[in-house]
């Protein structure tokens, strides 16, 4: 008699194992991978390098995929998924322990945290990771401001220098590069254009008209967004 309910006993905790394992595979019927992808800093209106996901179906079968979206945070329309991803979408299925490449890019709309998910779904689960970057401006100068120690009136200053960095991935063109008040600009090593990624010099020099406190702007108008101003 105890040895029948022993067999029972083992019976039950066979048929559990069993549909525990079943359930657990079935929650898990894809793997998607990294956890984030991050495109760091892009330029507004300027397209990332593209980022991959890979996608892993964990199953003994083949499994089909409902739907393979962008959606979520606060600029899922600045993700873009590119043509050319091996992920098949239903009726298509991905075969058992078969993996395929999901192809993302990243076009800032604004500046700052940009933040989004890729979901991907199937008829038993929906697996996410996060996709995040950084809007920045097209053209960035540095220093942000000049600023001159006192200099005699009629006397003119050493140069000062302001780097400018394009960081669109496409040549930045200049139509003009001028100051205004007592600053006049010495050396332009900008115009008439700068390679994508790269960096250029403009010198501005000081000569006062009169005594006291004298302000003025430098100005670079180019084929970015908007002008770039360095008080």
């Amino acid at each position: 008699m105890k040895s029948k309910i022993g067999l029972i006993f083992t019976l039950a905790l066979c048929a559990l194992w069993l549909s525990l394992s079943f359930s657990a595979a079935s929650a898990f019927a894809q793997t998607l991978t990294p956890a984030t992808l991050s495109f760091g800093r892009v330029a507004i209106a300027g397209t990332s390098a593209t980022k991959t996901a890979t996608l892993k179906n964990t199953q003994t079968v083949a499994i089909t995929f409902s739907g393979i979206a962008i959606s979520g945070g606060n600029a899922a329309g600045d993700y873009t998924l590119v043509p050319g991803g091996t992920c098949p979408v239903s009726p298509n299925t991905l075969a058992a322990g078969k993996a395929c490449k999901i192809h993302i890019t990243l076009t800032p709309s604004a500046l700052g945290s940009r933040t989004s998910m890729l979901m991907v779904s199937d008829s038993a689960s929906t697996s996410s990771i996060a996709l995040t970057g950084t809007g920045i401006a097209q053209v960035t100068p540095s220093p942000i401001s000049l600023s001159f120690a006192g200099q005699f009136v009629g006397t003119t200053s050493t140069a000062k220098t302001v780097i400018l960095t394009n960081h669109l991935t496409s040549v930045l063109s200049f139509s003009s590069i001028s100051a205004n008040g007592d600053f006049v600009v010495a050396s332009d090593g900008c115009s008439p254009s700068v390679g994508a990624g790269l960096t250029c010099a403009i010198g501005v020099t000081f000569t006062p008209t009169a005594i006291g406190h004298r302000t003025g702007t430098l100005t670079i108008d180019d084929s970015s967004l908007s002008p770039t101003l360095v008080p």
